[in-house]
């Protein structure tokens, strides 16, 4: 599901690269992804979450399970506070919510830094998981 998802982020962002209004479809789907990353590691770990859970729900109750090691909290204190605000914050402001009457496209750095905190976050994810199986 979370490849599919990041297979459609990419597509649209590199759409967006020539057509208008793709950015924020690109964004979409790349919060998706992070969001169905997050959900399949719980799942395989069988921790709990609510269908409903946002990224930063989701990520909040990642570290809190133990997905990176305690001695580490304070260092990874920061990246989960950009992980959880900085994605979600393209996504919102730019993307996912209207926009009213004239259309807003996302600028072309905004949405490589929101593609490459996806990206990032994902792999970070995936390979915390596979260290603690």
């Amino acid at each position: 599901m979370a490849a599919q998802e990041f297979a459609e982020a990419h597509q649209a962002y590199r759409e967006a690269l020539s057509k208008p209004g793709r950015g924020k479809d690109a964004v979409t789907w790349a919060v998706k992804a992070v969001e169905s990353t997050a959900k399949a590691i719980m799942d395989q770990r069988h921790w709990p979450y609510e269908k409903g859970d946002t990224i930063k729900k989701l990520l909040d109750k990642l570290f809190e399970q133990g997905l990176v090691p305690s001695e580490l909290e304070s260092y990874f204190g920061g990246l989960r506070s950009a992980l959880s605000s900085g994605l979600p914050t393209i996504g919102n402001s730019m993307a996912r919510h209207g926009q009213g009457a004239k259309v807003k496209d996302i600028e072309q750095h905004m949405l490589a830094l929101g593609m490459h905190l996806a990206a990032a976050t994902i792999r970070f994810l995936v390979e915390a998981h596979k260290a603690g199986q």
